[in-house]
């Protein structure tokens, strides 16, 4: 028919690549995200110096017998505070954002295959792989704001020592402790002889949870290592490994969410680690 409008025939071709897709879709998205962090945190501090000034005119509304002027500031400020705190979690969300962007650049740029480095322990070739993937905590080692625990014997609430094969632990100062909310963090290695069972890995949730409720910081990661054997890992095991995360709410006015797996890591006659994935929480 004469001047019928034809629909627009569109491209269904499947995406070639589509992991590789994703990670570019995620690239482009952090590069933007740089620019919008900037943008919130310049209105953070423009709201900011809004509350100041609308306090001090709302105070001399207020003392000055205008209850009008005062209700209406007042308004202001309300509005101006709502605002301030919707910007505020906006920012956390960018934190948040780039943090998850960072653990899909580094599954996407790992070697697939672990190899185990040199050692004399199992806990000490795990930590040295730790400080290689982790550059922050080699820096925290060097410069003293993390130290290694002695004998990796800490102390729960309850009471009870707990004992592992390697533990490092970072403590917040004051200040940031109390204005920035931060908690530091906890690493801890437990090194067993055989493959692990349900109960050591409910062993160890319940020393990071007595540990953390004494010392008020959260474990960053825990790690099971053992020598591979024929026997492997039971479904238990995998699924308490992959569904029951360690969860920490910590702070005394801010209260903070962490939460943490217990990681299992097996070593190879090969040479390398088979091991359960880290699971982002």
């Amino acid at each position: 028919m004469a001047g019928r409008m034809e629909p627009k025939v569109r491209d269904h071709r499947p995406v070639e690549d589509p992991i590789g897709a994703i990670f570019e879709l995620s690239d482009q998205v952090s590069r933007e995200a740089g620019a919008i962090k900037k943008m919130v945190k310049y209105s953070s501090i423009f709201i900011a110096f809004y509350l100041l000034l609308d306090m001090v005119l709302f105070l001399q509304a207020f003392f000055g017998g205008n209850p009008i002027g005062a209700i209406f500031f007042l308004f202001l400020f309300f509005l101006g505070f709502v605002g301030f705190r919707l910007l505020r979690r906006a920012n956390r969300f960018f934190r948040y954002y780039e943090l998850r962007h960072r653990a899909i650049r580094s599954v996407r740029d790992a070697d697939p295959v672990v190899h185990i480095p040199q050692g004399a322990s199992a806990a000490e070739r795990a930590a040295k792989r730790l400080k290689t993937t982790l550059p922050w905590l080699s820096k925290d080692l060097r410069d003293g704001g993390a130290e290694v625990v002695p004998q990796g014997i800490l102390q729960g609430r309850s009471g009870t020592f707990y004992t592992f094969d390697r533990a490092v632990v970072r403590r917040p100062t004051f200040l940031r402790r109390w204005l920035r909310a931060e908690h530091g963090y906890a690493i801890a290695i437990k090194a067993l002889d055989t493959t692990p069972r349900v109960k050591d890995l409910k062993a160890v949730k319940k020393a990071a949870l007595d540990i953390s409720g004494r010392n008020g910081i959260p474990f960053y990661r825990l790690m099971i290592i053992w020598p591979q054997s024929e026997e492997g890992i039971d479904d238990g095991v995998y699924e308490y490994a992959t569904t029951q995360l360690v969860r920490f709410r910590l702070g005394n006015i801010r209260k903070k969410n962490y939460t943490a797996p217990v990681e299992l890591w097996a070593e190879s006659a090969d040479g390398t680690y088979d091991l359960i994935p880290y699971v982002a929480p």
